[in-house]
């Protein structure tokens, strides 16, 4: 009977250990998956945090060119091709001739591979 109950221990004793090794590798897959799914949402927060300090740097510096009342610029993030683009939308006191809209776009182009610029209201 001893001989018995203390096959029946060490079988229990097995099948807990077993168990309990089930339980640690499911936490481990577990924990990297989460950990996966926040780096990712992470690195997105990143992109979209860049993309809005981008849109205000440039309105910033658009403003501050004289005859520039206000600017807004909305930046997005293309993650399969690593590229950002913008689209820009002045309003001016004065007419801004085709010269000057095409060094606005060439100074945007520097940065940003899609560039909209719209000026008064039209699109250039």
């Amino acid at each position: 009977m001893r001989l018995y109950r203390s096959v029946l221990v060490s079988k229990m004793k097995k099948h807990i250990i077993v168990l309990v090794a089930v339980v640690c590798v499911c936490l481990l897959f577990v924990s990297v998956y989460l950990y996966k799914v926040s780096n990712k949402k992470s690195v997105q927060n990143n992109g979209e945090a860049y993309s809005d300090y981008l849109s205000q740097r440039v309105e910033d510096d658009f403003t501050s060119i004289e005859g520039i009342e206000s600017a807004n610029a909305i930046v997005t993030y293309d993650e399969s091709q690593d590229q950002y683009s913008i689209e820009l939308s002045l309003i001016t006191d004065e007419d801004i001739n085709e010269e000057q809209a095409e060094l606005y776009k060439s100074v945007l182009r520097k940065t940003y591979v899609e560039v909209k610029l719209t000026i008064n209201g039209v699109l250039r």
